[in-house]
């Protein structure tokens, strides 16, 4: 769903006193006024725009209350989103961060690779954004990368506090599904690297019985100590190009790709942190209520306490202070 498309259908609560327009109801039907207030509304504030829309309203005006629909619009409008400018890049806490939509990343895809590297693209949420601000190595590598995409509430928050907006929020395991209904448009394979021994496996299978005609295969866990087998097989099928899903945590992945980049041209490759996990079924992912919420990140810590949460809740006031600190910089 195209976001100036859903701006273009906003009313003013003007239009709802003077009957022009219901307090509730539909904003994707054209056929009828757009509403104030719509079941949509906690998803699109999200940035969670990969989504089947039309759907989710459908069913939200069936199952919920007014005032759970107009509580929820509210809250998460008032959280995460804004009508603030989306530049891009947005520059935070020294990382330069890729604002665009899955549509483009999709659209740049279908761009012819450089002759001398692959094209390189990583995800940055709040958990990078801290470390990269830790490890000024780790932040290079990220700057020179094709894209940083945006992914997580944490930075749709500490965006809004620099009065700027990121136009989706791009997650891995919400673009795996484009990635693949790409790849059998075009007929290129995509290759698995990282995760526990087997999960890989699982998750080449998974995306193969999701998408009929995928040509995907998963090459080595993330645990080997020698990659030359993988980067020979990767050369010798370079012709055909396609897409490589790096998923070996954060540090490690980046410094994976920028060891292998110039020697894999005609590739995409993407660090994805563990996907694998979540698309193998390993973990399983908030349900969309909790996303819609802002609240995956809790779902994460529920499923995996002793790992997450010293990660989300000692990391956001981290991430608040680097970013206070630098914008404090930035004004000096």
């Amino acid at each position: 769903m195209d976001n100036q498309w859903l701006e273009s259908r906003k009313i003013s609560p003007l239009d709802v006193v003077k009957g022009r327009a219901p307090l509730v109801g539909e904003k994707l039907n054209m056929a009828c006024p757009p509403s104030l207030f719509s079941p949509i509304d906690p998803f699109v504030n999200c940035g969670l725009l990969n989504q089947d829309l039309r759907k989710i309203e459908q069913e939200g005006l069936k199952n919920k209350s007014s005032i759970s629909i107009i509580a929820k619009s509210v809250l998460t409008r008032l959280l995460f989103n804004s009508a603030y400018p989306c530049p891009d890049p947005v520059m935070l806490c020294g990382l330069e961060i890729s604002n665009i939509t899955t549509k483009d990343v999709i659209l740049w895809l279908r761009e012819p690779c450089p002759n001398d590297r692959a094209k390189v693209v990583y995800f940055a949420n709040m958990h990078n954004v801290n470390t990269c601000v830790r490890d000024s190595e780790l932040t290079r590598l990220y700057n020179r990368a094709d894209f940083v995409l945006p992914d997580g509430v944490g930075l749709r928050i500490g965006v809004k506090l620099l009065r700027k907006r990121f136009k989706e929020n791009i997650s891995g395991t919400n673009l795996l599904p484009l990635l693949c209904r790409f790849s059998v448009e075009q007929e290129t394979p995509i290759y698995l690297i990282g995760g526990k021994p087997g999960v890989a496996q699982r998750c080449a299978k998974k995306m193969k019985d999701a998408h009929p005609g995928l040509d995907t295969r998963a090459l080595s866990d993330g645990y080997q100590s020698d990659y030359r087998e993988v980067i020979q097989y990767l050369k010798a099928n370079g012709r055909k190009g396609g897409i490589v899903l790096v998923g070996m945590g954060v540090g490690n992945q980046e410094r994976w790709i920028e060891q292998y980049k110039s020697v894999l041209a005609g590739y995409s490759i993407f660090a994805v942190g563990g996907l694998f996990d979540y698309h193998a079924g390993q973990i399983k992912r908030a349900p969309k209520q909790w996303q819609s919420s802002g609240l995956e990140w809790l779902w994460r810590v529920k499923m995996e306490p002793r790992r997450l949460f010293v990660r989300y809740f000692g990391g956001f006031p981290e991430f608040l202070f680097y970013l206070v600190s630098w914008r404090w910089i930035q004004r000096d």
